[in-house]
């Protein structure tokens, strides 16, 4: 036992390839021996092979485990070769192939089979698809895979009607287009009273229509006809140098103002409004549908006059006639059926609840007439002042 203890410990000596040399000298034992040609010829087969083996798994990279106590283990450990990246190695290859997806696309380009044949257009309200497909204007020969889909867009935005505009390709040679129509938010009356404009919510001027009004009826009744028709509100009394251009935004501030005051009301309030009246970016009022006029003066807190007038309206209904929410820490209104409001609500006492609520002018001029009453008593007080010291001085 303590013999093949001792026999386990030892290691394997690993087999080297014998020399030549090696190789007589066991030929020449063997023929000492009496061992027959056959049998050497067999020896060196023998040895031949496994040369051969141990070959072979080298370059496999296959090696016998040997555990610490020098015994062969049971299983194997394979040795794989270490592999090295270059990272100027992996750009060039991302560039070649790069340019390789390039000359292949450059090459799809040109093929006949996309050559784009039909453009498909979704007709809108002012818009048909032939018309569209006109404004598209895609030059002959384009194909899917070279066409400009943003100059196609631009080209059709320019009917002012136009807003959004979609394309896709349809393989193999079909564009198909939605275009999302510009919403007219309001209809411009100009100040010669024969004209009106169209004017998107984004102030994009649209495109004018002429007003042909007959003996029963105003410009204006043909104007608000047409708004209501559209579903937009009516902007009338805009400043003389209000010049529109079809497909521009407009410039001009006092319809700014105005557009300001549509986007910034809420919808449910906005349902209630008729038209606007714009003389100046101080004197903007409008018209609900119940007949109340809002004056609302300049486009600043906006969202504070609306919650004044609903309140108003709810606490008087059918009652107010108008409404002035200028200053909307300080309300005015004025009621139909009676003579003054309640102490301390800030509303306008009314004499006469028959005549017309005051405008924006007659509220001016009533403030330019007391300011000049003011100036006239002061200009009386140093008058007499002044009379008054020279009269001493005289008498000293």
């Amino acid at each position: 036992m303590a013999a093949d203890s001792g026999r386990k410990s030892l290691k394997p000596t690993p087999r080297k390839k014998p020399t030549k040399r090696e190789e007589k000298r066991v030929a020449k034992q063997l023929k000492k021996r009496g061992a027959s040609p056959a049998r050497i010829a067999a020896k060196q087969s023998m040895q031949a092979r496994i040369q051969n083996v141990n070959k072979r798994d080298g370059a496999a990279g296959v090696s016998a485990g040997v555990s610490k106590d020098g015994t062969r283990s049971k299983g194997f450990s394979l040795s794989l070769p270490r592999l090295s990246f270059s990272p100027l190695r992996v750009l060039i290859g991302i560039a070649a192939t790069a340019i390789s997806l390039v000359l292949l696309l450059l090459v799809l380009s040109q093929l006949p089979v996309f050559v784009i044949e039909s453009i498909d257009a979704d007709p809108t309200q002012h818009m048909d698809a032939e018309s569209i497909a006109k404004l598209a204007a895609v030059p002959a020969g384009t194909t899917l895979l070279n066409v400009n889909t943003s100059e196609i867009a631009q080209n059709i935005q320019k009917n002012p009607w136009a807003g959004d505009v979609q394309i896709r390709r349809v393989f193999p040679n079909k564009l198909k287009v939605h275009v999302e129509e510009r919403k007219a938010s309001a209809i411009v009356l100009m100040s010669s009273g024969d004209i009106a404009w169209y004017i998107g919510n984004d102030g994009v001027w649209i495109e004018p229509f002429k007003i042909t009004a007959s003996t029963d009826e105003s410009a204006t009744d043909v104007a608000l006809r047409q708004a209501n028709q559209l579903g937009c509100l009516l902007l009338t009394n805009v400043p003389s140098s209000v010049t529109p251009k079809a497909a521009s935004k407009t410039t001009d501030s006092t319809v700014l103002a105005v557009l300001k005051y549509i986007n910034g009301f809420s919808g449910d309030f906005s349902k209630n409004i008729v038209s606007y009246s714009a003389a100046s970016t101080e004197s903007i009022s409008c018209v609900l549908s119940s007949g109340v006029e809002v004056s609302l003066g300049s486009a600043t807190d906006i969202s504070t006059k609306e919650r004044v007038v609903t309140q108003l309206l709810t606490q008087y209904p059918n009652q107010i006639t108008y409404i002035n929410v200028r200053i909307p820490s300080k309300p005015s209104y004025r009621k139909v059926g009676s003579e003054s409001v309640n102490p301390g609500s800030g509303g306008r006492v009314v004499t006469d609840a028959n005549t017309n609520p005051p405008s924006d002018a007659d509220e001016a001029a009533a403030k330019a007439k007391q300011e000049a009453e003011a100036q006239q008593s002061k200009d009386s007080k140093d008058s007499t002042s002044t009379d008054a010291q020279k009269s001493d001085s005289q008498s000293n």
